[in-house]
């Protein structure tokens, strides 16, 4: 066994039930598993890809992704539960999961309630921005004085 494979498997907890490999090790600020590998802080899971499924571990195209039956995200890296997909293969997951609620490309208005639609729609640095509140800020911006 290596050293890696060492590394996880003395930091899981086996749930009898869904069979997940839960991390008991650091969690890093959204609670995810993380591990220090190769001299860097990593996602567990994707190290427990890496070591099983053969995902780079510095790809930047790939991710190490949940099947759809487990539900432990955060903390499961069974390799038997993950596969190997685009940042694509993700939102579609999220989409048909209904884990998506606050994803920006289903949101229909700004927080200010205009619609994101017709003219009051800009795309700007690939973000879709309200012109009405863009338009309110540099009003207010001018009127107190502030130089662009």
């Amino acid at each position: 066994m290596t050293i890696e494979k060492f590394k996880l498997f003395n930091k899981r907890l086996i749930d009898p039930i869904t069979k997940c490999w839960l991390w008991t090790g650091a969690r890093g600020k959204k609670g995810k598993g993380i591990v220090l590998f190769d001299g860097q802080i990593r996602n567990v899971a994707r190290v427990s890809a890496h070591i099983f499924l053969g995902l780079g571990i510095n790809d930047i195209i790939n991710q190490a992704l949940h099947k759809k039956f487990c539900s432990n995200t955060k903390l499961c890296f069974n390799p038997e539960h993950l596969y190997i997909g685009t940042h694509n293969d993700n939102m579609r997951d999220c989409r048909e999961l209904g884990d998506n609620k606050n994803q920006n490309s289903y949101k229909t208005h700004c927080i200010h309630g205009h619609e994101f639609r017709g003219d009051n729609l800009i795309i700007e640095k690939g973000k879709r921005v309200c012109r009405t509140c863009r338009n309110e800020g540099k009003k207010r911006r001018r009127l107190n004085g502030v130089k662009y």
